[in-house]
């Protein structure tokens, strides 16, 4: 179990996750934070502006995680973006570091680093426990241990939609130190075979 404090406000959070276990979880809550109100410079954020007025708890996991499906992306395109590279080779690099496997893989790097706070471990465990369809037919054929993967990239993109929207700093946070840790390279680089995200305590 992880016991490092996490930058930018992480804290230990001093509790284990079995990201390599497939089924759900009972009595995972749903989360308590905030949405964050309009930019200080009066530019409306995105979505419609009334949303603070709203609680996270109206939406389910999924749903944070299609959006965060979407946020996670667009920052590893931008990272990727320079220096300039081939057209196939970027969308290749960026294909590469939003599959599954290899959001299970930064999932597991941030656990064992000890950087997400006890509110955003949490989020994590709320996002894995959540129904999700449509698993992808190359992680059917993995076994057990294909939807267990599914399940902690979802994790992943949960918490980040989840920040997204309630805490935009700490999903900076969060982003600047993969990208900083070279984390994102390292996945990018890797063949589907070479993916092997190592056991979580």
């Amino acid at each position: 179990q992880a016991a490092a404090t996490g930058g930018g406000g992480g804290k230990d959070h001093g509790v284990g996750m079995d990201l390599d276990e497939d089924d759900a979880v009972e009595g995972i809550e749903h989360p308590a934070g905030v949405f964050e109100a309009d930019r200080a410079d009066g530019m409306p954020r995105m979505p419609p502006s009334d949303i603070h007025l709203q609680s996270p708890r109206q939406w389910s996991p999924v749903s944070f995680a299609f959006l965060g499906d979407g946020v996670y992306e667009l920052y590893i395109r931008r990272l990727f973006f320079a220096p300039p590279s081939r057209p196939l080779d970027y969308d290749l690099k960026c294909k590469r570091a939003v599959k599954a496997e290899s959001q299970d893989s930064v999932l597991r790097h941030l656990l064992d680093a000890g950087f997400f706070t006890e509110e955003e471990i949490g989020i994590v465990k709320w996002g894995r426990n959540a129904s999700y369809g449509g698993v992808p037919q190359r992680l059917r054929g993995k076994g057990k241990g294909g939807f267990a993967i599914y399940r902690n990239a979802s994790a992943l993109e949960c918490v980040v939609g989840y920040l997204y929207m309630t805490d935009l700093a700490r999903l900076e946070v969060l982003m600047a130190k993969l990208g900083a840790e070279g984390v994102l390279e390292k996945v990018a680089a890797l063949e589907e075979k070479d993916v092997k995200p190592t056991k979580s305590r």
